[in-house]
């Protein structure tokens, strides 16, 4: 009687059965390959989308969320270059941007500019300064600075993104 049981569970048959029809892989890539970019509602800027990316890759989107390019300075040859724009700065080396630059439009607390930056408005720990507040090692982001409106406040006028530090490399 058990060799009935036993020859029960020798099926050939598959045991679990998908509830739906799997993807098809060429689909699916070629759909979020040819899907355009869209800038989530409520951010000025999307730094995670923008320093993570070649120069190249994003023009288009820096100049919509930045503006137009003002000015075009070359750094030392370890810093890269500068592109000054009319509502910020970008850095970049080797075609990488490695630091992002953002005057902010009006005063804002530290978790409402990174909300407004597309980052995660909950920080770990940071660094107060006299005009300035730090945090580092933020979403694979080597170092978050930002301006403080006045000493002691909690306000803050400028954001400073730099994803990683060129010297270093």
């Amino acid at each position: 009687m058990w060799w009935i049981v036993l020859a029960g569970c020798m099926s050939s048959e598959p045991v679990l059965v998908a509830l739906g029809p799997a993807p098809t892989e060429a689909g699916s890539e070629g759909e979020e390959a040819n899907t355009p970019y869209q800038k989530p509602e409520g951010v000025l800027v999307d730094v995670t989308h923008l320093v993570t990316r070649s120069l190249d890759e994003v023009r288009s989107d820096l100049e919509d969320q930045l503006g137009s390019v003002v000015e075009i300075v070359d750094l030392d040859s370890r810093d890269g270059r500068e592109i000054r724009m009319e509502r910020g700065r970008v850095r970049e080396v080797d075609g990488s941007i490695y630091l992002l630059w953002l005057e902010l439009p009006r005063p804002m607390r530290r978790s409402e500019a990174l909300m407004r930056l597309g980052m995660r408005s909950q920080v770990r720990e940071w660094l107060g300064l006299t005009l300035e507040w730090r945090a580092s090692w933020v979403q694979g982001m080597e170092r978050i600075r930002m301006g403080r409106e006045e000493r002691d406040s909690e306000f803050v006028v400028w954001v400073e993104v730099r994803r990683f530090d060129p010297r270093r490399r």
